[in-house]
């Protein structure tokens, strides 16, 4: 989606213009002088993130880091703070690509040809990252529900915003952040199963609608239907 990222997806700079789509060249990124473009895989989830904190490593450093997950196939993202993100599903893996397997400093696999700017990586502190629940009074359950029935509503209103004006990124935006945690967390207390699996089937539909650059029309189709499904849920 061309615009909703404002962070360069090598290397997690700022960017003054928005990215370039799938298949389209963006503006060069300052930092590490690549062309940013929207990455083929993004990682849009939050629930259970896990965070790699790089802001003690050059621009040039962090690309090459992010080359080293581009090769493995696993979706990430930047985060302000030069905070790399990844999938709970995608630790392990991560972990063994960035050296993180056990000893700390421990050498990355040499297959990764990087293995400076990942080990420079360096785990967030358990309780730091944008999802580690558990840290505070409240059950970690609790806190997981309240994020899923927040994102409800942010993807209804993303939806409502994309039905009246299918080419709004920041609404673009909005859907993906919302649907990556529709799409990951368990139904949320009282929530109808068979609603919140169509909200997310929806999400998802309408997700690939935008990214796809689908005809107006049809985005406008895929937002209504989703809105239609939240209405009385949020």
């Amino acid at each position: 989606m061309a615009g909703t990222i404002s962070r360069c997806p090598f290397c997690g700079g700022p960017l003054s213009e928005p990215l370039g789509a799938l298949g389209f060249a963006g503006p060069t990124c300052p930092a590490c002088r690549r062309t940013a473009n929207v990455p083929d895989h993004p990682y849009y989830g939050t629930v259970g993130a896990v965070e790699y904190d790089f802001d003690d490593v050059t621009p040039a450093d962090r690309a090459s880091a992010t080359d080293i997950l581009v090769g493995a196939g696993v979706p990430y993202r930047w985060e302000d703070g030069y905070r790399l993100l990844v999938g709970p599903e995608s630790e392990d893996e991560v972990d063994r690509l960035f050296g993180h397997t056990g000893d700390e400093g421990a050498d990355v696999d040499a297959a990764s040809g990087n293995g400076r700017a990942a080990a420079a990586a360096t785990r967030a502190a358990p309780g730091n990252g944008p999802a580690a629940y558990g840290d505070d009074d409240e059950p970690a359950a609790w806190e997981a529900d309240e994020e899923a029935v927040e994102a409800l509503s942010r993807l209804f209103d993303a939806a409502d915003r994309l039905r009246h004006r299918p080419q709004d990124e920041d609404a673009a935006a909005e859907l993906a952040d919302a649907a990556g945690v529709v799409l990951i967390a368990p139904v949320p207390f009282a929530m109808n199963q068979v609603v919140w699996a169509t909200a997310g089937m929806l999400a998802r539909q309408l997700l690939d609608l935008v990214e796809s650059q689908a005809e107006s029309e049809d985005i406008a189709a895929g937002a209504d239907a989703l809105r239609a499904v939240l209405r009385d849920h949020v």
